[in-house]
C-alpha cells in the first residue's frame, strides 16, 4: 500500500520585531477618561469638616482619582481630606471611599484634583458598563423597534411557538436527567429508545413548525428577510448552541458548515452531548430530511466505487471534497479481497479534513486488506477547486494534469452545495475531461426541503444552493465529446440529486 499524502503546506510570514526606543526615565500617567465621552454625566458627593457637597460634576477620572468642577465659594487647599466620597453614574453609585485635594485650578476651566485614599477605581468597569449599558442596549431596543416594525406579528408568533417546543422538551429532558441520577432502576434506560419515543410525538410538530415558517418566511421582503434571521438566532440559538453538532454548525470553525466533523455527527450511533437534551438535539440533527439523505448519498457513492471494483481491472476513483470519506470506510470494511489495482485518490481543500480521512481510510486498508494491502493505493491531494479549474501556474496546472487524468469515477457529494452556477459549470467540464472512455462522473446536490432548510437559514447561517434536475443538467451543456449517458438520479429519499454523466467509450 502506498502512504503518500500530498500536502501544499502554508508557512506564516515571518515575524518582525522594532525596538521603539528606551523607556528608562519616563514616568507613565495613569489613564484618564474625559466624562464627556460617556452616554450620561459622572456626578459625585462628598463631606469635608461635616459638610455635605454635591452633587458635583465630574470632569474626567482615573484609577487613583477625578478632578471635579469647584463647589461654589468653598476653597479645597490641597491637603483637605473628604469623606464620604460617592461617585454615581446614572443614580447608581460606581464608587465609594475617602480621598484628598491635591489641586484647585481658578480660571474659564475651573477644576479640583482629588486623590482616592482607600482604594483604586475600576476604569475599565466604568467604560465596559457604558459602551454595554448605553451603547449596547440603545442598540438592542432599536432592533427590537424594528423586529415589531418590520417583521409580522403571525411570523414572530411562529418563531415563538417553535422556541416554546424546544423549551418544553428540554425542561422535560432535564427533569428525566434528574430522576436518573436518583433512580437505581432508571439508571438504565436506553437514551436511543427514549429518543425515538419523545420524536414519534414531539418531532412532527417540530417539524411541522419549521415548514410553516418556511412558508411564511417565504413572504418577507428583502429588508425583513435578514431582520428575521437575526430575530430567529436571537430567539432560538441558545436553545440549540449545547449541542456540539448544532454549534459546530452555526461557529464553522474550517469556514463552512459541512465540514468532515460535522458529517461524522450523522453516522454516530451515540450522542454527543454533557446532558440528555444535548444529546436529543444530537438525535434531532440526525432525524431531519435532509439528515437522512445525508445518509442516503452515502450509500449511492459507495455503491457507484463498488460497480468499478466490480469490473475485474485496475481501476482509479477521485473523491472531490472527500469530507470524512466514510462510504470509503464502508467500503473497505464490507467488501471481499480486492483482486485488480485500485487507486483512491481523495481531494479536499482543508488539511484537517486530508489527515482525518487518510487516517480513517488507511486503518480500514491495513486491517481488512493486509494481505493484498499492495493493490490498494491511497492518495490525499490538499487542493482546492480554483487550483482544480485555473492553476496559477505551468507548475500548479503540470501537477494537475498529471495526476488527475484517465479516472474511471470522479464523484462529489456535498461541494456543489456551496457552489455558484459559474463556477459548478466550469468544474463539470474539468471534471469530465479528466475520465477515461467509459469513466463515469457522479455529483450531488440537495434539493430544497423547507423543514431542513428553515433551521439552517435562519438560525445556523447554513446556506446552500439547492438546484433543480434541470439546473444540473444544464451544468453539462458544454461537454465534449457529448456524453454517452447524461441524466439527474435521486436517493433513497429523493431529496439529494446527483448528476451522473459517462464519457463516451473509443
Amino acid at each position: 500500500m502506498s502512504d503518500s499524502r500530498q500536502f501544499q503546506l502554508h508557512r506564516p510570514g515571518a515575524v518582525h520585531s522594532e525596538l521603539l526606543g528606551s523607556t528608562e526615565g519616563l514616568q507613565f500617567r495613569p489613564k484618564r477618561l474625559a466624562t464627556d465621552r460617556l452616554t450620561f454625566d459622572v456626578t459625585c458627593r462628598f463631606s469635608v469638616d461635616g459638610q455635605d457637597l454635591g452633587p458635583l460634576r465630574v470632569l474626567n477620572i482615573s484609577p487613583t482619582g477625578i478632578a471635579i468642577e469647584p463647589p461654589g465659594e468653598l476653597v479645597l487647599t490641597p491637603g483637605t481630606s473628604l469623606e464620604d466620597l460617592r461617585i454615581t453614574y446614572r443614580d447608581s453609585a460606581v464608587w465609594e471611599g475617602s480621598a484628598v485635594a491635591i489641586y484647585q485650578v481658578e480660571g474659564p476651566r475651573s477644576r479640583v484634583g482629588l486623590r482616592f485614599t482607600n482604594r483604586l477605581f475600576d476604569l475599565q468597569l466604568l467604560e465596559l458598563r457604558d459602551g454595554l449599558i448605553e451603547n449596547r442596549l440603545e442598540s438592542s431596543l432599536e432592533l427590537q423597534r424594528r423586529y415589531a416594525e418590520i417583521l409580522p406579528p403571525e411570523w414572530r408568533a411562529s418563531v415563538t411557538s417553535l422556541r416554546l417546543l424546544l423549551e418544553g422538551v428540554k425542561e422535560m429532558l432535564e427533569e428525566t436527567e434528574r430522576n436518573l441520577r436518583s433512580t437505581p432502576t432508571l439508571q438504565a434506560l436506553d437514551e436511543r429508545e427514549l429518543f425515538e419515543e419523545i420524536f414519534e410525538k414531539w418531532g412532527k410538530r417540530f417539524h411541522d413548525q419549521l415548514d410553516k415558517l418556511w412558508v411564511q418566511s417565504a413572504e418577507l421582503g428583502d429588508e425583513a428577510i435578514e431582520l428575521a434571521r437575526s430575530f430567529a438566532t436571537r430567539a432560538l440559538l441558545p436553545l440549540v448552541y449545547s449541542s456540539p453538532m448544532y454549534r459546530r454548525a452555526y461557529e464553522k470553525p474550517l469556514g463552512y458548515a459541512g465540514d468532515y466533523q460535522l458529517m461524522t455527527y450523522y453516522f454516530t450511533e451515540t450522542f454527543s452531548g454533557d446532558t440528555l437534551y444535548d444529546r436529543f438535539l444530537h438525535f434531532t440533527g440526525q432525524n431531519y430530511p435532509h439528515s437522512h439523505a445525508i445518509r442516503a448519498r452515502e450509500r449511492l457513492t459507495r455503491e457507484a466505487v463498488r460497480e468499478v471494483i466490480a469490473r475485474g481491472k485496475p481501476a482509479r476513483v477521485v473523491s472531490l471534497a472527500c469530507g470524512p470519506a466514510i462510504e470509503l470506510q464502508r467500503l473497505l470494511r464490507e467488501a471481499d479481497e480486492i483482486k485488480e489495482p485500485l487507486e483512491l485518490i481523495l481531494i479536499d481543500q482543508d488539511e484537517q479534513t486530508m489527515h482525518y480521512s487518510h487516517d480513517a481510510v488507511s486503518r480500514e486498508i491495513v486491517s481488512r486488506h493486509q494481505e493484498r494491502q499492495g493493490l490498494i493505493q491511497l492518495n490525499c491531494l490538499h487542493l482546492s477547486i480554483r487550483q482544480i479549474i485555473k492553476p496559477k501556474d505551468e507548475t500548479e496546472k503540470h501537477f494537475v494534469e498529471s495526476v488527475l487524468k484517465d479516472v474511471d469515477l470522479i464523484y462529489s457529494v456535498g461541494l456543489y452545495d456551496y457552489l455558484p452556477e459559474t463556477v459548478a459549470r466550469g468544474l463539470t467540464t474539468k471534471l469530465y475531461s479528466m475520465l477515461v472512455p467509459g469513466g463515469r462522473l457522479l455529483i450531488g446536490n440537495f434539493r430544497l426541503c423547507p423543514v431542513s432548510a428553515w433551521m439552517g437559514e435562519f438560525v445556523l447561517s447554513w446556506h446552500l444552493v439547492y438546484r433543480t434536475p434541470e439546473a444540473m443538467l444544464g451544468l453539462t451543456t458544454r461537454l465534449s465529446p457529448e456524453p454517452a449517458k447524461n441524466e439527474v438520479v435521486l436517493d433513497d429519499t429523493e431529496l439529494c440529486m446527483f448528476l451522473d454523466v459517462v464519457r463516451p467509450s473509443e
